[in-house]
């Protein structure tokens, strides 16, 4: 994983499924190696715990603080899904960053996903514009679609991510506002049962205020990948 992630040469990283202190995963801290392979700083937020010692949830891979951080757990009647909220400085300016994991309603799994994107969509309103919102949302475009559209982003469109060994379907999602999708990339990456997503990003505007601290909820040319799951 390391290696996949450092490949991609990202700003800004998200990751589901990831593990520390997990007998699966031989108990390694998966953000932290992840964030040395990218040369970035990890943020990790568990969603449950998984083992006697070990903790599940997603991450974010940040440039260097300060970071002003948030954190959102989705209504679930399954397993506890959440979502991480980052505001930080790319090239000198600053932008809002979400990783999450909806749920998953394959088989009688319980069809919480929409709902937890409504409810992630309703806390990111809060946060300063420009937004990238990254992560598999488990969800199709009829779902997400106009979700994003009533909130203002714009999806990047992109091939099929999943399953990672033959992809056929759109269940990684990036969305931005405030900023333009110049690029999408789908690297053939087999580090994970998804292929990454990677979009090239560039500012929609002219800087206004970027020496200026943002109005924060909370304080622990862009390029933002989504994935692989570790």
């Amino acid at each position: 994983m390391r290696r996949a992630v450092g490949s991609l040469g990202a700003d800004v990283v998200a990751l589901q499924e990831v593990d520390r202190r997990v007998v699966r995963s031989w108990f390694r801290d998966q953000a932290a190696i992840a964030g040395r392979g990218a040369g970035l700083e990890h943020r990790f937020l568990p969603a449950r715990p998984l083992g006697p010692l070990g903790r599940y949830g997603v991450a974010l891979l940040l440039p260097p603080g300060p970071h002003d951080l948030g954190t959102l757990a989705l209504h679930s009647i399954g397993e506890p899904r959440v979502a991480l909220f980052a505001r930080c400085r790319v090239e000198g300016r600053w932008v809002t960053v979400v990783s999450t994991h909806l749920q998953n309603a394959a088989g009688d799994g319980p069809a919480d996903a929409p709902a937890q994107l409504d409810q992630l969509l309703e806390e990111l309103s809060k946060w300063p514009t420009p937004w990238i919102l990254m992560g598999d949302l488990n969800l199709r475009e009829d779902e997400v679609l106009p979700r994003f559209a009533a909130a203002g982003l714009e999806a990047v469109e992109s091939a099929p991510t999943f399953p990672a060994h033959d992809p056929k379907v759109r269940i990684d999602w990036i969305g931005v506002r405030g900023l333009t999708n110049d690029a999408v990339e789908v690297p053939p990456l087999q580090a994970s049962d998804h292929l990454p997503l990677v979009a090239d990003l560039s500012w929609a505007d002219p800087p206004e205020s970027s020496h200026q601290a943002p109005n924060l909820p909370m304080g622990e040319e862009v390029r933002a990948r989504y994935g692989p799951d570790s």
